[in-house]
């Protein structure tokens, strides 16, 4: 009896024993697998590192370019804006200086016309003439601007 209790003993020994192996090499099996996850885990996240590092740098990079392109931009709008003052201001010198020899122009012809009525008379006198003599049909295109003139002029200064 004692002998078959050894042999169950031994047995049940054998049988623990194979069950300790298999839980170490399960165990092994899962150190193993938690090992390979760690691993692809811990370099994902050094790849993302890399990644947000790469981004940064990309986003860096293009603020500059951004803040140079407005400074270029800022640049030729000033440029553009002190041509278009310069062509600006020589329109206006133009325009006051055909202003002012108008106003001249216009003091002789009122100078003439308040004179006396020597053009319109010296018209009529020539018309007069041409009547008499055979005349070119320019002459009296000629006459008919002429009194035209005259007029204009009168009106005008009259509006002054």
């Amino acid at each position: 009896m004692v002998r078959g209790s050894l042999e169950e003993t031994k047995k049940e020994l054998k049988l623990k024993e194979k069950e300790r192996s298999q839980t170490l090499e399960e165990n092994k099996q899962l150190k193993e697998s938690l090992k390979n996850v760690r691993l692809p885990r811990q370099n994902m996240q050094a790849q993302l590192e890399n990644v947000k590092q790469n981004m940064k740098k990309v986003i860096h990079e293009y603020e500059g370019k951004i803040i140079k392109a407005k400074q270029d931009l800022t640049i030729i709008y000033h440029e553009a804006l002190k041509q278009e003052q310069t062509k600006l201001q020589e329109k206006e010198h133009i325009i006051r200086s055909l202003f002012e020899n108008g106003k001249v122009w216009m003091e002789r012809f009122a100078a003439i016309l308040r004179g006396g009525q020597h053009l319109p008379l010296l018209l009529a006198r020539a018309e007069a003439m041409a009547d008499v003599f055979s005349t070119p049909i320019e002459i009296y295109q000629l006459f008919e601007y002429c009194e035209d003139m005259i007029d204009l002029m009168r009106e005008i200064i009259s509006h002054r």
